[in-house]
């Protein structure tokens, strides 16, 4: 599973990343739903760690929809995948908690 957030015309979006392609979260889920008649809650759209393991509070329902949408057709979810070439991939993180710089190496580096 690739997660990642993005900025497309309606805004910034939380999605599933392919190589060329992305997936909305909130489309997947709607998707989901429709297909399975199930609903997967998500607790925030918006939040990456959420969705990551160790501690995200969403990622199984995550990684449920992630091996759904992969076990989809290209055909069948051509109508909610955007190119990657017409959205603009924006850091994982905004604010990250932490930043750690080491200079472990440093000395190899100025060399």
């Amino acid at each position: 599973m690739r997660v990642c957030r993005y900025q497309d015309d309606s805004g910034v979006q939380v999605g599933f990343y392919a190589d060329d392609t992305v997936v909305s979260l909130a489309a997947a889920a709607e998707r989901y739903q429709q297909s399975s008649g199930e609903t997967l809650s998500f607790s925030n759209t918006q939040d990456l760690l959420a969705l990551l393991p160790a501690g995200g509070a969403d990622h199984q329902a995550a990684q449920q929809l992630s091996s759904w949408l992969t076990d989809q057709s290209d055909a069948e979810t051509a109508d909610i995948r955007q190119a990657t070439d017409s959205i603009q991939l924006l850091v994982p993180l905004p604010r990250p908690n932490k930043l750690f710089l080491l200079a472990g190496n440093y000395a190899k580096h100025i060399e």
